[in-house]
């Protein structure tokens, strides 16, 4: 059976729109108009497939995520019931053990997707059990849809602020490198047959290009070994959160890593308060959202003081969260306001992360273009050099 959208006017000249199931469009098209539509529009619907049903869950990006809770809180608005929900959004995706057949055997959706195991995180799980205690399950849907679409803006920005310059410098070294040791020797051995004094800065760019590409290769799969070292050592739990404490610490990145983290943080919690879940099950649901182990360390240790009874102004201890947070945090459970201040850290946390990469990303090529040219007006001076100097004795 196929679905389609249909926009008709009734005998009193009334505009309805609405969704309806057929085996072909000409068979709804009949059916509409044996019940004495006029037709104005008729589209099938395309079904949104959930991709986290048949593959693991980390191949289900962000936007799919918010595409499928935006499409769903849709369908709510428009009076769709949630098993009619998840059947157009499911598809056919999966026959035999999907949300479809979890919801028609008497189960919650919150019960249904806690069922799926990893394909849904325990924050998603949370504000949908609180959407349907609460009788307010669209309004979770919608505010599920735009954190996910506001997660995947954010570290998307992110990725690129570290990825734009790490490129442009494996671009400048591997040009450098093929100039010093590809074409600098073939003009540098004019040099050595000639009795002159040669100057420091060509004596050192003769020794340079004197290292053979056998140390080069070498020299790269050394960084590349490292790079996978740090990558499997990152993953022990201690040593891994020990080295993200001190990547914390740097000047800029570690303060734009820190925000980005924050912001995510900041507003889930918001998000979850909003929805009526308590603040120790919150922070718990939030743990797996910082990307950062250190921090992640922190906020979990911050649940459990929290469970203990605590404030969470009393548990926001060390130097991991900054200072305007805590006062905001501590202004919102003075007020009872908590979950509003929360989400106004979590938007100034997005603000300051936003405009750090946005310095990155106008500052990173200027920079390494301005060191690639004195790089390579250091070469040049080192052949004119004696180029000036043996002219100077000729004459």
């Amino acid at each position: 059976m196929k679905i389609f959208d249909y926009i008709v006017l009734d005998d009193r000249g009334k505009r309805n729109q609405g969704i309806i199931e057929g085996t072909s469009r000409a068979a709804v098209y009949e059916e509409l108009r044996s019940q004495g539509m006029i037709i104005i529009g008729l589209r099938e619907k395309r079904k949104l497939k959930m991709p986290g049903l048949v593959h693991n869950s980390a191949s289900w990006n962000k936007i799919k995520k918010s595409q499928f809770y935006r499409q769903g809180a849709i369908m709510m608005k428009a009076g769709v019931p949630i098993g009619e929900v998840v059947r157009i959004m499911e598809g056919e995706a999966e026959k035999d053990g999907g949300l479809k057949e979890k919801l028609s055997s008497g189960m919650s959706l919150a019960s249904a997707m806690t069922a799926c195991g990893k394909r849904f995180s325990s924050q998603e799980i949370a504000m949908v059990e609180a959407g349907e205690y609460g009788g307010n399950l669209e309004w979770a849907f919608s505010a599920l849809a735009d954190n996910f679409q506001r997660r995947e803006t954010l570290e998307k920005g992110f990725r690129m602020a570290m990825l734009y310059p790490g490129f442009l410098v494996i671009l400048s070294l591997c040009s450098l490198t093929f100039v010093i040791l590809g074409v600098l020797p073939v003009i540098l051995d004019v040099f050595g047959d000639l009795s002159l004094e040669l100057p420091w800065t060509t004596r050192f760019l003769i020794s340079v290009s004197q290292v053979s590409w056998k140390i080069v290769f070498m020299a790269a799969a050394a960084l590349i070994l490292i790079c996978l070292v740090i990558r499997a050592v990152r993953r022990h739990q201690g040593i891994g959160s020990y080295g993200d404490g001190l990547v914390l610490k740097l000047p800029f990145f570690g303060r734009l890593w820190l925000m980005k983290d924050m912001s995510v943080l900041l507003g889930t919690l918001s998000m979850l308060l909003d929805s009526g879940i308590v603040i120790d099950k919150a922070v718990d649901s939030c743990v797996a959202l910082c990307s950062n182990l250190c921090l992640r360390e922190a906020v979990q240790e911050m649940g459990h003081r929290l469970a203990r009874g605590n404030g969470l102004t009393a548990c926001m201890r060390g130097d991991l969260y900054p200072e305007f947070i805590r006062e905001m945090v501590s202004v919102g459970e003075a007020s009872g306001e908590l979950s509003v201040m929360l989400r106004h850290g979590g938007e100034l946390c997005l603000e300051e992360s936003e405009n750090k990469i946005r310095v990155i990303e106008t500052m990173a090529e200027p920079v390494i273009v301005t060191v690639l040219g004195l790089i390579i007006g250091f070469i040049v001076i080192s052949i004119v050099w004696p180029m000036l100097e043996l002219m100077t004795a000729y004459f």
